[in-house]
Formats: structure tokens, C-alpha cells, sequence
């Protein structure tokens, strides 16, 4: 039954995006030299592979504890082994425009458990925002050991807007103009025209104490990821300090989450290198790192996504 949702969800829009990030890359490596960049490719220190893979999907693992944690919250019942698989099989469309491919989940909920979107796109949202306040707290307290200007003031920004959001959800009057005015597109596509019941839900998922525990889950998803791309820079020999690596992977990711952008596409790529020239790091170097962090983390994670979703089967 799942290979009919594969065939449903694997679109030609998501098809196309695929396509697109191939000819960016592509672009992306023209604009410094092609076989310096394959010269960087060939000395990796392939040994720290299988420990960035083990470390990303740690990460990953912790998030879905953290979508349980949100979907029990809701009285949304799977089991871990369910929970995991769902949470994988989003990961499969995460490239999609606002991330909207991972409504496969909701749909699956829906279709396989009879959860209705209103109950179950909250957690969605939820997950997004979260992915985003998780990162702060670490932005913010590298940055006092690592000041940089530049990211001081998008780390802030974004701040402003995950308040502004927040203040939002929390009154419900300006929460049901905000939702009546704003356009229905992507994942927000889904919501019900009566958003009552979609409220009640979300506001639920915004109390204090489910706040701060998905706070706190997602922290420590981001450390963990953030090792990680910390053994990307010593696999290519880069003497640079966790806190330096860190900052510089995590404040463009965060600009292009922002921004909806599908998969951070571009943003990433080029803020990060920005940051790597900043620090001296030869272009060739910045852009063979970026494009092999990029596959480590997004792009596997596409690729055992596509791979639950293909085969994966939910009772």
C-alpha cells in the first residue's frame, strides 16, 4: 500500500527540485575549479565517514522522540517503532517548497490511523518551529565564545521572528486573523477553513512544559548534529575549533529555514562558504566541504527517506 503513497508524493515537482539542486551544485562548482574540487574529494579522510553518518542519524533519531513526544501530547498513540518510521518517511520530500512533501506524515496518519489534519498538522508546524528555537540558545552561547557580527544579527532576527510567532499562537484572536490572512500554501495548504479545532491543538503543543521539553530534545539533536559536521572539517584536515564549525553551518541553515526555501537551497551553500572565506579557507576547500557536508546531512537523510517511504509498512 505504501508504494502507492511513494508514487503519489515522488512528483514531478519534487522530481524537478532534484534536478534543480543537481544543476546548482553543478554551477556551484564551476564557479570555483572543478578538479581542485575533485583534488579535495580525493583526500578526504574516508575512515570519519561511517562516524558523521552515525552521528546525523542520531540526530535524527532524537527528533522523533521528540515528534512522539508531541504526537502522545495530542493523544496521537503510535508505537517508538511506528513513530521512527513516519519520521523517516518525512524526511524522503524534505527538499519540497516550506518542507510541504513532509505532509506525506500527516497523510499517513490520516489514511493509516484515522487522525484528521487539523489534529495532526499542529505537530508538523510545531516540529518546524522548534527546529529553528532549538538553534538559538546554541547560536547565542557559542557567540560568546566566538563573536561574530554578522551572525549576532541573524541569530537575533530570526529570534525576533520565533518570538513574534509565538506572541501569535499564544493569543488566540490574532492567531485566527493571522491564519484567515495569510496565504494557504505548502504545508499550511491543509489547514481546515474552520481552524478552531486546528487551534486548540497547536496551542496545546505551546504550554509550557511540552515547550521546553521539545526545546530540550531539540538541543541536544543539534549538538549531536553538530559533531558531526565537526568531523566533516577533520575529515578534509581543517584545524578549526567545534564552536568555529558549528556557527558557521548553523547560521546560514537557519537563515534558509527561515525563508522556506526547500532544503535551504543556495542559502546554505552560500552563506557558508562566505563564512569559510572569511577564515582563510581557499575557495576550492570551502566549496568541496559545503557540498560534502550537504550530502552527509540533507541529502542522506533524502535517501533513507525515499528508501522508508519505498518500503516501509505501517499496520
Amino acid at each position: 500500500m505504501l508504494e502507492l503513497e511513494f508514487s503519489k508524493y515522488f512528483t514531478k515537482r519534487t522530481i524537478s527540485i532534484i534536478i534543480i539542486s543537481i544543476l546548482f551544485y553543478t554551477g556551484f562548482s564551476l564557479i570555483s575549479d572543478i578538479q581542485k574540487i575533485s583534488d579535495e574529494f580525493a583526500n578526504i579522510n574516508l575512515l570519519y565517514i561511517p562516524l558523521i553518518l552515525s552521528f546525523h542519524f542520531l540526530s535524527m533519531f532524537i527528533r522523533s522522540i521528540r515528534q512522539k513526544v508531541f504526537l502522545d501530547s495530542l493523544n496521537i498513540k503510535l508505537s517508538l517503532k511506528q513513530n521512527i518510521k513516519l519520521y523517516f518517511v518525512g524526511m524522503s520530500l524534505m527538499v519540497t517548497p516550506g518542507g510541504s512533501g513532509e505532509l506525506i506524515k500527516n497523510r499517513i496518519l490520516k489514511e493509516k490511523f484515522g487522525y484528521a489534519y487539523a489534529q495532526t498538522i499542529p505537530v508538523l508546524l510545531t516540529e518546524k518551529y522548534h527546529n529553528m528555537l532549538s538553534v538559538i540558545p546554541i547560536l547565542f552561547f557559542f557567540l560568546l565564545f566566538k563573536p561574530s557580527y554578522e551572525i549576532l544579527i541573524i541569530t537575533s532576527i530570526v529570534t525576533a521572528i520565533l518570538v513574534s510567532m509565538f506572541v501569535i499562537v499564544k493569543n488566540q484572536k490574532l492567531c485566527h486573523n493571522t491564519m484567515t490572512k495569510i496565504p494557504r500554501k505548502w504545508i499550511l495548504k491543509e489547514i481546515p477553513e474552520n481552524i478552531t479545532n486546528f487551534y486548540d491543538f497547536l496551542l496545546v503543543l505551546f504550554k509550557r512544559k511540552i515547550l521546553f521539553s521539545g526545546l530540550g530534545i531539540g538541543v541536544l539533536a543539534w549538538i549531536v548534529d553538530a559533531i558531526a559536521i565537526y568531523f566533516c572539517f577533520i575529515s578534509f584536515n581543517l584545524d578549526i575549533s567545534f564552536i568555529e564549525t558549528t556557527l558557521t553551518n548553523f547560521a546560514p541553515m537557519i537563515v534558509g529555514n527561515i525563508l522556506f526555501i526547500p532544503g535551504g537551497l543556495g542559502v546554505l551553500e552560500v552563506g557558508m562558504t562566505g563564512l569559510l572565506l572569511k577564515s582563510g579557507i581557499l575557495i576550492s576547500t570551502a566549496t568541496a566541504l559545503v557540498l560534502f557536508i550537504r550530502f552527509m546531512t540533507t541529502w542522506s537523510s533524502v535517501i533513507v527517506g525515499i528508501l522508508a517511504l519505498k518500503f516501509a509498512k505501517f499496520n
